[in-house]
């Protein structure tokens, strides 16, 4: 990945300025209003998963807390499919999409320590769901409420385009293995405002190419 995005450091915070951009709560660099900030690193390709016909994505990073460039995926058409992910939705402000083999990183760069007693679960914890057998990341949720001892969560699937709430239990396949993780402790930007737009620094879309291995 790195041979992608030989322009920045992997040292470099908030892409290297910080008057610009900041990183003040330890999720993915946002610009001063909070706005994700995504970096094209492809041409826009063609979208060929037929559950949201025609559109365009392009590849390109958000970027942890610790300077680290994590591959997302920004929608440039009206597809709606494809503005966000379960991942884009827990981790970047449902701006772009980010794919099951990404989360670790996330997970790592912006400085996540799992919760392994879930009675100490409270909301904004995030829940990651894996492969009973092999420990992969399939999908993840916030954690909404914890009334009564059951976890509430939220989130969304696949190619949906609004996020629900449900029993953590229900969240995902049954048999899945459910971890959590916990962020920086500072209050959460805009939580209670309009959802921050996409910033993106550069782009080029003179050209489009197919679109291969993305996780749907």
């Amino acid at each position: 990945m790195a041979a992608d995005y030989v322009n920045i450091s992997d040292y470099a915070y908030v892409l290297g300025d910080p008057i610009k951009f900041i990183d003040k709560d330890g999720r993915l660099v946002t610009d001063e209003n909070g706005n994700v900030v995504f970096t094209p690193a492809a041409k826009p390709m063609r979208n060929l998963d037929t559950r949201v016909p025609g559109g365009l994505i392009q590849k390109g990073y958000v970027t942890g807390n610790d300077g680290t460039q994590i591959v997302a995926y920004r929608n440039v058409t009206s597809a709606a499919g494809y503005d966000t992910d379960c991942h884009g939705v827990t981790f970047a402000n449902e701006n772009v999409w980010i794919d099951n083999a990404q989360v670790e990183e996330v997970l790592k760069a912006d400085g996540y320590t799992e919760v392994h007693d879930i009675t100490y679960v409270k909301n904004d914890d995030v829940v990651v769901y894996r492969n009973a057998s092999s420990n992969k990341v399939e999908h993840s949720t916030t954690v909404v409420g914890t009334a009564g001892g059951t976890i509430q969560v939220k989130g969304l699937g696949g190619v949906q385009t609004k996020t629900r709430e449900t029993d953590v239990k229900d969240g995902w396949k049954k048999g899945a293995k459910q971890t959590y993780y916990r962020k920086n402790e500072a209050q959460k930007e805009n939580e209670a405002g309009t959802l921050p737009k996409t910033i993106v620094t550069k782009q080029d879309n003179s050209k489009t190419e197919p679109l291969k291995g993305v996780d749907f």
